[in-house]
């Protein structure tokens, strides 16, 4: 009888156990390589909570720096959960029957494997970080999966005002350099003009570096604040009059020479124009990434030279019809007494000269976002202005990473002793080529036969019988000529031939009567 039992496990629960545990991988690792709007992430993920109340600098604006260790350091793909139908402050998911809203970031537990994650993880906790551990499946909206993160550059005249933003968030000095627009290169991604009075002589290099790479430009993000954004608005070429540096607004007509840097046919610049009304803001658009801010920012905006964005009154004047003006003042003076055609924007965001090609542009009302000082606003409103900048930020060198195609389907789940084939092509709106490396963390296998040119990479990774079932790691890493890194990672399951039995003992007594 213990025979028969013996076969009967051999033959029927073991391959059985198998069979489940590759089916759990394959959709885990499904999940993880699709491309739709929404995935399923497993139980054993952790959820950065972007939602928590009441906001502060350690469970607000430090996880960005968690995300930016991930994914700059750690190779790890983050992925940003957005609900597209959510209202301001809304729930993006629920799992465990906890509620995340505000935006939350999500590492899938196949990466957790790693001991360096968590130990990178733990130390960002330690910090003041709030993560959830899942204890369920739980399906979300993807808004962005992170793979890369952006290049800043920040104004020479005083962009130290948005690097206090990143210190806040922990974000290493090495993520960004000082300089005017004259220095910017196709390896550089957002350009940050929080204050400053800008001339054609070091400030037009922004209108070709805006321009698609097929215009001979650099797809190059603006973030702009203060009195810079009227200023650039306005900002014009002597030499062509015609080029403009209106990314946002409409022209009432072409500048013309006046013996200034700027002509007043878009924005109203800033000393001609009141500031924004004691009322309580309007906010739109919560389900666009950049939104992802709890609460408000009206105080936040409520200093400086420059505290709302005004289009002049003319034939044709307003924004653009690509601007999203998603925080506004409904009831500011000028607009309401026919003074602009409005909206009177504190956010406003959208791609340069309303041309999708072109490097997105987002302008945010007043001088900086502080808690001390000259004009102090509450913690909750800089908090948010803080994030805005931030959510912005993480989309910049999207269109110009490398992005990883797979030409042949990778099986997820194989036999110890069996072969894997990759081939993947790279490519992105730059057109540059691409340098390889292709890692494992599997013990039981190695690389063979591993061949690359300029946008395309081969190799076969043939593994070793094991005796247990093995998940491991396989990552190809994409280099271009800036630096710029984008990897593919795919989590395997190496399984023992079917007819091995795992090292288990089944005793049995037999009583005698």
């Amino acid at each position: 009888m213990s025979l028969l039992l013996k076969n009967y496990c051999n033959n029927n629960i073991q391959p059985l156990i198998y069979k489940i545990y590759a089916t759990a991988l394959l959709i885990i690792l499904f999940v993880i390589n699709s491309n739709a709007q929404s995935q399923t992430i497993p139980a054993g993920s952790v959820i950065i909570d972007m939602g928590v109340l009441p906001q502060s600098i350690n469970n607000a604006i430090k996880p960005y720096g968690l995300v930016y260790e991930l994914v700059h350091d750690r190779y790890i793909p983050v992925i940003w959960s957005v609900n597209p139908l959510k209202a301001k402050d809304g729930i993006d998911f629920t799992v465990d029957g906890r509620d995340f809203s505000g935006g939350p970031f999500i590492i899938s537990a196949p990466f957790l494997s790693d001991s360096n994650v968590l130990t990178t993880i733990s130390a960002w906790q330690a910090k003041g970080v709030v993560t959830y551990t899942t204890l369920t499946d739980a399906t979300v909206d993807v808004y962005q999966e992170l793979h890369i993160w952006s290049q800043w550059v920040l104004d020479t005249d005083k962009g130290d005002i948005a690097q206090t933003y990143l210190d806040l968030a922990d974000i290493p000095a090495s993520a960004y350099r000082f300089g005017y627009p004259s220095s910017l290169t196709p390896c550089d991604d957002l350009f940050i003009l929080p204050h400053a009075d800008p001339t054609w002589a070091d400030h037009g290099y922004l209108y070709d570096w805006n321009d698609s790479f097929s215009n001979g430009g650099s797809e190059g993000w603006i973030w702009a604040a203060c009195h810079g954004v009227s200023a650039l608005e306005s900002l014009y070429n002597p030499s062509d009059p015609s080029q403009q540096l209106n990314f946002l607004s409409n022209k009432t007509g072409p500048a013309t020479l006046n013996g200034s840097d700027y002509f007043e046919n878009s924005l109203i610049l800033w000393a001609n124009h009141n500031d924004a009304s004691n009322n309580p803001f309007s906010y739109a658009y919560p389900q666009d990434g950049y939104m992802q801010f709890m609460g408000v920012m009206d105080e936040a905006t409520k200093n400086g030279s420059e505290q709302i964005y005004l289009p002049v009154n003319g034939t044709n004047s307003g924004w653009r019809s690509t601007t999203t003006i998603a925080v506004w003042d409904p009831l500011q003076s000028d607009v309401v007494a026919g003074s602009s055609p409005g909206e009177a924007a504190l956010l406003a965001y959208g791609p340069g000269f309303g041309d999708p090609s072109r490097g997105s542009v987002m302008y945010q009302a007043g001088h900086q976002y502080k808690l001390t000082g000259r004009n102090p606003a509450p913690l909750a409103d800089v908090i948010s202005g803080i994030r805005a900048f931030l959510n912005f930020s993480f989309l910049a060198p999207t269109s110009k990473a490398p992005q990883i195609t797979d030409n042949i389907v990778v099986p997820l789940s194989v036999r110890g002793g069996d072969t894997l084939n990759f081939d993947v092509d790279a490519s992105s709106t730059a057109g540059n080529s691409y340098t390889f490396n292709w890692t494992s963390t599997c013990a039981n296998g190695s690389f063979s036969g591993t061949s690359s040119t300029s946008n395309n990479s081969t190799t076969s990774f043939v593994t070793t019988p094991v005796l247990l079932p093995q998940q491991c790691t396989i990552t190809v890493t994409v280099t271009d000529f800036c630096g710029r890194i984008s990897y593919n990672s795919y989590i395997l399951s190496i399984m023992p031939p079917a007819n091995v039995i795992t090292n288990r003992r089944i005793t049995y007594r037999v009583k005698s009567n």
